[in-house]
């Protein structure tokens, strides 16, 4: 009756969305401007005199006492005339008309402020030759579908070429099939045709992306890179959208100043840890991420090759605009959309490859294994244990870390179809990505279909939509417990152990002396079960022009996720961790997300002003809902009994449900003087249900402001800069993203603490409940106040492009979940809003293209971005009691939140080496002469009396360091010559610690376990400058303590990507009916230079977005180095 229930709720969102889809009716093509800048050339008069000068110098005085700029061919209008001109205050067109008169030819003025001179004829420069020539027509448009007067259409490699009309139409006579046609338009990007057996070849030309004309994505709306007053990062989809990666937050690791992006493992499933200019907050630090307008999208769902543009908002005044939701910054991904008036267009692209792990543990062999068990015996004066008597008859049977890790294949293919006619485009894709993990059974299947479409109905009306369906199964393992890890079991297990008895079934242990170890072969191929999602994100739009410049536009977004996951445990009866009793674990859990959004967008100019704006209404609505059930004593482990039913015993049931909501206002306006001075400012106001109604409403303002000294007059003449701008901004953003309820006390059900008891024996049991947690009705927005100050140049022509950014960022309010004392009477103490943190910084970015740009030669381009930051807790509410991450194995912490010290730092003893001899341990002494270390023998560890008072006890635990680097970088190489290319990029980090807690059970004696190489340079009489302490089974000093002894340099440098591609030429490939081919071998993780012992120091998040134990490696699934090839095919 559940299920029931629950496929009404999908079928009944599915069904709202529908109707909504047929009520949107909104708003909007772009709108023509033809007739204002028909008006402006009237109505601007100028003054002109030009005595036997050449008409070509004349149009360049319109252009320097005017914004017109004028587009002709020289070979075909004769602008090296010599005229003669006195003209005063006469506008642009009588000034034209006359200059003109004589040359039979005309001009158009486009809604660009550019004046096209087009011979009258259209001058076709050939004609139709009797060898195969044909005439060739089109029309010629931008991606909006409006005509693009004025732009050339020449034969490559020749001076044969026309002009459109005012309706963006050509014809070109004397063409064969198989010779190129290269389009071309000031501002629009240049493309290439083969002609093929059509006489018809249409074309949609994009905007130029390169400096100042790049289109930005800002929120509700785009900019060009030149009007930004905001910290902004854009990256160049080419870098990526053929690189081999997981995912696509993969691939953005260390290619944008401030966006720290870490692996949160090897496994194909992993994902990373996102963070945009520190850590801001003790809760959610997660940026967030909107994908084709659905704002909170699975970034991991896009495919690279789907990928149109990334924006990431990095300051208060570019993502103000999505306030509460963007303390930790934006995210913004659009994906290909069909093009109008598009031929078809088919796309390929491949690649598979092998991944291995990169790196190997080095562990003591058997007889090394032994010679320290039987030295740790001896020095705490007890019998050797009898299966280690004799080292030297110890034999290595298994390498463990061969047999579990693998040689993993990795398969990617993407089909893309496009085009569009002059009504309707569309641009849809089917992904299918295999991945296999290097540890044996794990896996990563997903398959993604993407559908973007827009449609004009009739002039002023569009309407479109964004669809993705993805469906993925997958399966991991738990590596990182600190019990019983797939990686510590690995390691642990003894090498003279092997994977398979006599009978051919697992091995066990032969004794107790061989510690609480499982067969890790045999951990990993019983992981059986399934794991996997369903997931829908769909948007549909409409969007009317109502008045020229002013569009107004609804849209409505809906996301669903399904998981549903089964795991069976089947007996393991090897000695080391038994379990007699199998069961099955089955849960299904169900996340449905709405947004409407209602904006009016308005962008208009006025001569030297220029003016955007948009303002508009969201409402938001998420609910989640999940079921589970486990059940034990199975009497048959096969797969077909893999059914709660079949369980003889129910462990447990359970099942709940959440749900929040989101209604907001939003605006924001842009203001561009005379090219030169620009003004913004946002508004966004929110209301949540998370907080009470006297609470519910935060207010995020945002102003900036920023100056082109460039375009000022006292710099004409500085020839080699082509742009430089100053900006500075400043506003607050917010963040409401806790754990649910927390204005509400809480009660516990169901639990046998709330259980009474009744009957003289206590027989008749009654259920009740309890308060688990307390309310705070006085919750309120977390808040992040930021001023940014960046410089933006280019200089040389565009080959050098600088960036650099200051910022400072203090976080107040933070939402503080202190310890609980035991006078509240419930187990979790109430939300406060009392923490706050500062992050200040400074990014810079710097650009350099060499060689011929746009040329078949050789050309290069090298990137290099820097970042640094400063993180400080400021306050943690009234007491400023300290918070602490969570526990280790003996229930011990490893990090520390405190004033004063970044966020999550390690914090333990300190150690000044081991003790060289009894000598020294008896000098270590405090005033009163009494040791220090009472119970330290020669060989132990000397802590560090911290506080002075004489002893050693918690009170000298300190701040060891933290995961917050000194800096971080990225650089990447790219290079062309002819059809071939290559790129190279590295990242690394540098000043940040790692805690390597493998070492607590593996790096000393206690845990009968295999161990680290490391603990065989250990202390002993002969090796009294050992900096391991010696081995022990009881440890009286406490040597395992937590300490400095852990804490790890986890700087690096690494190779990320290597690539080498070739292209077949146009010759080759018209022949064969394709538009191109492209093929390329690629290397990931080729190596990486560090001090860091463990598999990799780039840890990412143990639990994926705590950041309360950022750097700490109980086991992460290792990084692997990998190999593909790839293919690029359209037709």
């Amino acid at each position: 009756m559940k299920k029931k229930e629950q496929l009404g709720k999908v079928c009944s969102s599915v069904k709202h969305l529908l109707r909504i889809m047929r009520i949107v009716t909104l708003l909007i093509l772009v709108g023509s401007l033809h007739l204002s800048a028909a008006v402006y050339s009237q109505q601007n008069k100028i003054n002109l005199f030009a005595e036997d000068e050449s008409i070509r110098d004349v149009l360049k005085k319109i252009e320097d006492q005017t914004d017109f700029k004028f587009v002709y061919q020289s070979e075909r209008v004769d602008v090296d005339r010599k005229v003669s001109v006195n003209f005063k205050e006469r506008s642009i067109e009588d000034i034209l008309n006359e200059l003109l008169a004589d040359e039979g030819i005309s001009y158009v003025i486009t809604s660009k402020n550019l004046i096209v001179i087009n011979p009258s004829n259209n001058g076709e420069t050939t004609e139709n030759g009797q060898n195969g020539e044909k005439e060739v027509k089109g029309r010629i448009t931008n991606e909006n579908g409006e005509a693009i007067p004025g732009a050339t259409i020449m034969k490559k490699g020749t001076t044969q070429g026309t002009i459109t009309d005012f309706d963006g139409y050509y014809s070109l006579k004397g063409v064969k099939e198989g010779e190129t046609l290269v389009f071309s338009f000031v501002g629009m990007k240049t493309q290439e045709s083969v002609v093929s057996t059509s006489d018809v070849v249409n074309i949609s030309l994009a905007e130029e992306t390169i400096g100042l004309n790049e289109v930005v994505a800002v929120g509700y709306s785009t900019t060009k890179k030149g009007d930004l007053t905001g910290s902004v990062s854009t990256i160049d989809v080419g870098e990526i959208e053929n690189l081999p990666a997981n995912n696509l937050s993969t691939a953005l690791s260390g290619r944008m100043a401030g966006v720290s992006v870490q692996q949160n493992g090897g496994s194909p499933t992993a994902g990373v840890s996102i963070r945009i200019r520190g850590t801001g907050t003790l809760n959610n630090n997660d940026p967030l991420v909107v994908v084709d307008g659905i704002i909170g999208a699975d970034i991991n769902n896009v495919n690279p090759n789907d990928i149109e543009s990334i924006s990431v908002l990095k300051d208060a005044a570019a993502s103000a605009i999505y306030g509460s939701r963007a303390a930790s910054g934006v995210i913004i991904v659009k994906t290909k959309r069909g093009k109008f008036n598009q031929d078809l267009k088919l796309t390929f692209n491949a690649y598979y490859g092998g991944s291995k792990v990169s790196k190997k543990i080095d562990v003591l062999s058997a007889s090394q294994l032994a010679t320290i068990y039987n030295e740790a015996s001896d020095n705490d004066g007890t019998e050797r244990l009898s299966d280690y008597s004799d080292p030297s008859s110890m034999q290595d049977l298994t390498d463990w870390q061969d047999e579990v890790f693998r040689t993993a294949i990795d398969q990617n293919y993407v089909v893309g179809l496009s085009g569009g006619s002059e009504k309707s485009s569309f641009n849809m894709s089917f992904n299918l990505k295999d991945a296999e993990g290097v540890l044996i059974n794990t896996y990563n299947k997903r398959y993604t279909f993407r559908l973007n479409s827009d449609h004009l109905v009739g002039k002023k009306f569009t309407v479109g939509e964004s669809l993705s369906l993805t469906y993925q199964d997958f399966k991991e393992v738990n590596t990182r417990s600190d019990n019983y890890g797939a990686i510590l079991e690995t390691l642990a297990m003894h090498t003279d152990i092997p994977v398979y008895d006599e009978d051919g079934e697992y091995s066990g242990v032969p004794s107790s002396n061989y510690g609480d170890v499982e067969n890790p072969v045999g951990l990993l191929e019983r992981n059986k079960g399934y794991a996997r999602n369903y997931k829908l994100e769909a948007n549909v739009y409409g969007q009317y022009e109502i008045l020229d410049g002013l569009k107004a536009k609804s849209s409505y977004s809906l996301t669903y996720l399904g998981t549903d996951v089964k795991e069976f445990d089947p007996i393991v009866p090897e000695a080391g961790r038994p379990s007699y009793t199998n069961m099955l674990t089955q849960s299904r859990d169900m996340t449905i997300n709405w947004l409407w959004e209602n904006t009016l967008n308005f962008d208009k100019t006025y001569g030297d002003h220029s003016i955007s704006a948009v303002a508009g209404v969201t409402a938001q609505h998420w609910e989640y809902s999940d079921l589970e059930g486990r059940r034990t004593d199975y009497q048959d482990e096969d797969e077909a009994f893999w059914y709660l039913d079949a369980g003889s015993t129910t462990t447990y049931a359970n099942g709940g449900f959440q749900e929040y909501g989101l209604f907001s206002f939003l605006s924001r306006v842009n203001y561009v003087y005379a090219n030169k001075y620009l003004f913004g400012a946002t508004l966004r106001a929110d209301g949540s249900s998370r907080f009470t109604e006297d609470n519910r409403w935060g207010y995020f303002p945002a102003l900036s402001l920023g100056w082109r000294i460039s375009q000022e007059s006292f710099m004409a003449d500085v020839d080699w800069l082509d742009d430089l701008k100053l900006r500075s901004s400043w506003g607050i953003l917010g963040n409401q993203d806790v754990d649910l309820y927390q204005t509400y006390s809480t009660y516990v059900i169901d639990d046998p603490n709330a259980a009474y008891y009744f009957g003289m024996s206590g027989e008749n049991i009654y259920n009740g409940y309890y308060r688990g947690s307390l309310a705070n009705e006085n919750l309120k927005w977390e808040s992040t106040n930021q001023l940014n100050l960046g410089l933006d140049a280019t200089l040389f022509d565009q080959r050098v492009v600088v960036g650099l950014d200051y910022f400072n960022k203090k976080t107040t309010d933070i939402l503080v979940n202190p310890p609980v004392l035991g006078v509240y009477g419930t187990t979790s103490a109430p939300y406060t809003n009392g923490g706050e943190v500062s992050n200040k910084g400074f990014e810079a970015v710097v650009t350099y293209r060499g060689g011929k740009q746009n040329s078949d030669g050789f050309r290069y381009e090298v990137t290099g971005n820097l970042s640094t930051y400063k993180n400080e807790v400021l306050s943690l509410g009234n007491s400023n009691q300290a918070i602490y991450g969570p526990t280790f194995r003996d229930n011990f912490t490893i990090t520390r939140t405190q004033v004063g010290d970044p966020i999550a730092s390690f914090f333990g003893y300190k150690t000044d080496g081991v003790f060289a001899d009894d000598a020294a341990v008896s000098a270590y002494v405090n005033d009163q002469g009494d040791l220090v270390q009472p119970d330290a023998q020669a060989g132990d560890f000397k802590f560090v009396d911290v506080n002075g008072d004489g002893t050693i006890s918690s009170e000298d635990r300190t701040t060891l360091g933290s995961a917050v680097p000194d800096f971080s970088y990225g650089l990447n190489f790219s290079a062309w010559f002819k059809n071939f290319d290559f790129s190279m990029f590295f990242q690394g980090v540098q000043g940040n610690e790692t805690w390597y807690a493998l070492r607590y059970q593996l790096g000393f004696a206690g845990l009968k376990y295999n161990y680290l190489q490391e603990i065989y340079d250990r202390w002993t009489p002969e090796n009294t400058n050992a900096s391991v302490p010696r081995v022990t089974w009881s440890d009286p000093n406490n040597n395992k303590r937590p300490s400095d002894y852990y804490v790890e340099d986890g700087s690096y440098l690494k190779l990320k990507n290597v690539t080498i591609g070739y292209s077949l030429p146009e010759t080759w490939t018209s022949k064969l009916g394709i538009a191109q081919l492209r093929m390329y071998v690629s290397g990931q993780n080729l190596f990486t230079v560090t001090k860091y012992p463990g598999y990799d120091p780039e840890l990412g998040l143990e639990s994926g977005s705590n950041d309360l134990e950022a750097g700490v490696d109980r086991g992460q699934y290792p990084q692997s180095r990998s190999f593909y090839f790839g293919l690029n095919l359209s037709f």
